[in-house]
C-alpha cells in the first residue's frame, strides 16, 4: 500500500474528492491564522475541481476573503488569450465566488518572459514578507501531471528543471516550441500540503513509475521528496497499471 495514494471511481469523483479537501485544507489554515495562500495549476483536470468549488461556494463554508490565490505557471499569453490558465481560473472559479482582486496574484505575461518572472517572484517576496534566500511556504500546492512527468512548466529537459537558485523562472519548452513561466521545485517542494491529480488512462505508465521506479528523476518524481505532506489523486484509469491493493 502507497501512503497518501488515493484511487477514484472516476474523474468526476475525483474532481469532487478534490474540491473537499481543498476546502478543508484552507478552512483550517484560515481558521488557525485569518488567512490561507493556495497554488492553482493549469489542466483539463484541476478545472473540473475549481468548478466544483465555484458551484458550491455559497455552502462550503470557505471565506474567500481570506484566501490568496497564486498560479504555478503560465503561458506566455494575454489574460484574456483562450490558453491563459489565468482565463481558465477566471471562467471556472473567480467568476463564482467572492474574493478581493488584490488576493489574486496573476502572472502578468503581458510582459517579456524575464519581467514576468521578475515580477511575479518579487510579488511572492512582498506578500510573504521574505528575506534574503527565504522560500516561501504556501499552504497548499495543487498540481497535476503530464505524460512526459512534468509538473507546473518545469519540464524534463528545460532549464526550469535544475533552476534552484530563484522563485519564479521563465523558461523556453522545446517540444511545445513556447515560453513559459513557472515556480520553481524548490518553491514547490517547499509547501505545507501537496495535492497532485493524475486522470485519464494516458498517466497510467508515468503513474506506475512514480512509486515502483524509484531511479527516475523526472520532475513530477522530484515532489516526492517534498518537506510537507504529499497527497496523490487518481482515476482508475490513471491507477490502471498499479499492482492491486497498492492504493490507499
Amino acid at each position: 500500500m502507497i501512503p497518501g495514494l488515493t484511487v477514484f471511481r472516476d474523474q468526476d469523483i475525483l474532481a469532487e474528492a478534490a474540491a473537499k479537501f481543498i476546502v478543508q485544507k484552507l478552512s483550517m489554515d484560515v481558521a488557525a491564522r485569518r488567512k490561507a495562500n493556495l497554488v492553482l495549476s493549469g489542466g483539463n483536470t484541476p478545472r473540473a475541481v475549481y468548478e466544483k468549488l465555484g458551484y458550491a461556494a455559497d455552502e462550503t463554508g470557505l471565506d474567500w476573503r481570506n484566501v490568496h490565490l497564486f498560479w504555478g505557471d503560465e503561458r506566455c499569453v494575454p489574460p484574456d488569450h483562450p490558453e491563459s490558465n489565468y482565463r481558465m481560473v477566471q471562467e471556472s472559479l473567480l467568476q463564482s465566488i467572492s474574493i478581493p482582486e488584490g488576493n489574486v496574484h496573476r502572472i502578468k505575461c503581458e510582459s517579456s518572459p524575464a519581467d514576468a518572472a521578475t515580477q511575479y517572484s518579487s510579488e511572492m517576496r512582498e506578500h510573504f514578507s521574505l528575506k534574503g534566500d527565504t522560500i516561501p511556504s504556501f499552504d497548499l500546492v495543487l498540481l497535476g501531471t503530464g505524460e512526459d512527468g512534468h509538473v507546473a512548466s518545469i519540464f524534463p529537459g528545460s532549464s526550469a528543471e535544475t533552476e534552484m537558485d530563484y522563485l519564479v523562472t521563465s523558461t523556453f519548452v522545446e517540444k511545445l516550441q513556447v515560453n513559459r513561466i513557472t515556480m520553481t521545485l524548490p518553491v514547490l517542494k517547499n509547501a505545507a500540503e501537496i495535492l497532485i491529480l493524475v486522470a485519464g488512462r494516458a498517466k497510467a505508465r508515468i503513474l506506475r513509475s512514480l512509486f515502483l521506479d524509484e531511479n527516475l528523476r523526472l520532475p513530477v518524481h522530484q515532489i516526492r521528496s517534498a518537506s510537507g505532506k504529499v497527497q496523490w489523486f487518481a482515476d482508475r484509469d490513471a491507477a490502471s497499471m498499479l499492482p492491486e491493493g497498492i492504493a490507499e
